[in-house]
């Protein structure tokens, strides 16, 4: 679904703080307000909100933020992806039943007013895709590799929050780690001996080959990979008193980790030995001898490490007045 761009010239009234669920009661249309719905990313969010404010002092501040008018996205799934820098910027930023999916990207958003209308959240990722597992040149498998990090958002506040979204930075799921690799084949048997006459009598019958050695044991497999950091949090208010509560519905656990790779399976064993030559006085060749026993299993890896947990902070930044 193509994103939808609609100006909203209606005004309403604004009601409600930051409740203890985070959302906000009823947010005024504002007017000149942007609306988008549907399936979104940053190209689809015009220009005039792509760009870091004048942070010269809290009146240019304010006045930037003002200038470029207010968002709202509403009933729309916004993914950031590709390179940052990452910025929304707008007078009022209006969340209203939205979900912002950054894929482990550092966002900042410059508000002078945030609004949550409806429940909204602020995701590190919604398909928790883990990394390709690596291949080894060894029989040892790969050791899978880190998850992603659920990535940094700051959110910088010239006025206040009427309603936080839940902002929910989980880490990524670590990689598989590669299984082991068969065990080499196990080396032939020795070659049973001759048969051995003289003077017209059998000195030695020939003798059936060796049995082949066992085959070698299988790779180890590789270790899952950790699983990525939980993100972090900045919730900045700018020459305003700080609203401690804006953190409750932060969430930041590491990533699960990785599977263990499997062991690796046993060589086979190696050929028997070739059969000991007869003659005419001793008696026929010899036969073959047995084939080496399978080798064991290789040892399974372990289990990747849970990610480290992210963490949050509200603080104060003091601009120059003017």
């Amino acid at each position: 679904m193509k994103a939808l761009i609609a100006p909203i010239g209606a005004f309403l009234i604004l009601a409600g703080g930051l409740g203890a669920a985070g959302v906000g009661t009823r947010a005024r249309l504002l007017p000149g307000e942007t609306t988008l719905t549907g399936a979104i990313t940053e190209a689809g969010i015009p220009a005039a909100f792509r760009s870091v404010p004048v942070m010269t002092s809290y009146s240019a501040l304010v006045a930037d933020l003002k200038g470029r008018s207010s968002l709202r996205l509403q009933s729309a799934t916004l993914r950031i992806e590709g390179a940052g820098p990452h910025v929304i910027s707008a007078d009022t930023l209006r969340l209203v039943d939205t979900r912002v999916i950054t894929n482990g990207q550092d966002v900042d958003l410059y508000v002078r007013v945030l609004v949550t209308d409806q429940p909204s959240a602020i995701r590190s990722f919604d398909v928790d895709t883990p990394p390709a597992t690596p291949t080894s040149s060894g029989v040892n498998g790969a050791t899978g590799k880190p998850g992603k990090s659920g990535g940094t958002v700051r959110i910088h506040v010239a006025e206040r929050i009427d309603g936080l979204p839940s902002i929910v930075l989980t880490g990524g799921a670590g990689g598989a780690g590669e299984a082991g690799k068969q065990g080499a084949t196990g080396a032939k048997g020795p070659k049973g001996g001759d048969a051995h006459d003289r003077y017209g009598l059998c000195r030695s019958g020939p003798k059936d080959g060796g049995p082949g050695a066992a085959g070698g044991t299988g790779g180890t497999g590789g270790d899952g990979g950790i699983g990525g950091t939980g993100g972090s949090v900045v919730i900045t208010f700018v020459n305003q008193p700080t609203q401690p509560e804006a953190l409750t519905n932060f969430r930041a656990n590491g990533g699960v980790g990785g599977q263990a790779g499997a062991g690796g399976p046993g060589g086979a064993g190696g050929p028997g030995g070739d059969g000991g030559k007869g003659n005419n006085i001793c008696g026929p060749s010899r036969g073959h001898g047995p084939v080496g026993p399978t080798g064991a299993t290789g040892a399974s890896g372990k289990g990747g490490a849970t990610g480290a947990s992210g963490a949050g902070r509200v603080e104060r930044q003091d601009l120059p007045a003017s």
